[in-house]
């Protein structure tokens, strides 16, 4: 079996300016909100929004620099970011309730990835 490099993809964005990476981000969050809704309704998107605060806590470690904001800014904000318009997809097409059971799924995910990576 072949082994996969990733070399060249990781030099490749490590060429690309923080703002095209910040849009390719963006672009991947809301393409994946709309994919996991289609795909498997409410329960998808309990399921991104686990992944996005863990995520999103994990990705706050690095820090990007912008050329016109002259302090660093949290890698994970657009993902975290990501996760409320999850929360508001889900009260406007299944109500109040599935929305906050979205936010203890997060709150639940983020506990227990804390706890393990004790």
């Amino acid at each position: 079996m072949a082994d996969i490099s990733f070399e060249p993809l990781i030099l490749w964005m490590q060429s690309l300016s923080p703002d095209v990476i910040t849009v390719i981000h963006a672009l991947i969050c809301f393409s994946a909100i709309v994919v996991m809704l289609r795909f498997f309704g409410a329960i998808g998107l309990y399921v991104y929004i686990a992944i996005g605060i863990i995520g999103g806590n994990v990705q706050v470690l690095k820090q990007v620099m912008f050329p016109e904001y002259g302090h660093p800014v949290a890698l994970g904000t657009v993902l975290f970011a990501s996760t409320y318009l999850a929360t508001d997809i889900l009260t406007e097409w299944y109500g109040r309730t599935a929305a906050r059971r979205a936010v203890w799924v997060g709150f639940a995910a983020f506990l227990i990835w804390t706890l393990l990576m004790l």
